[in-house]
């Protein structure tokens, strides 16, 4: 079999959520909980993670902004896990959905335009 592409490897860290953190400009927009289904440790909304929007811990949010600093980011999806006491920064998507702004009432467009005209991003 002669497969081509890229591989991710990364340490299995045993979780059933993460969190998917939107940074646009220098400031969080969105920020919220994927977590997986019973039966997989996959979060991704696509692959049947659910959304839920119960705080996430401000070390997290922190973490984010200054990630999205230091890669020079100003418009990303960052996804932050929580194993034991530490958080991973596991990526960071610079073409991450909108379901969950969906699901949060915000109307993503109108924010980003909205930004774009207050010179914020």
């Amino acid at each position: 079999m002669n497969k081509k592409g890229p591989a991710y490897i990364q340490e299995y860290l045993p979780i059933d959520r993460d969190m998917r953190i939107i940074v646009i400009g220098s400031q969080i927009v969105l920020g919220f909980w994927r977590i997986a289904r019973k039966d997989t440790f996959k979060t991704n909304l696509s692959q049947g993670g659910e959304i839920s929007f119960d705080p996430l811990p401000t070390k997290a949010l922190d973490l984010a902004l200054l990630t999205a600093k230091k890669c020079g980011w100003n418009d990303v999806g960052i996804d932050i896990v929580m194993s034991g006491n530490r958080l991973y920064v596991l990526e960071g998507n610079m073409k991450y959905g909108t379901k969950g702004f969906k699901k949060a009432g915000i109307d993503y467009k109108g924010l980003l335009c909205e930004m774009i005209l207050k010179n914020l991003v």
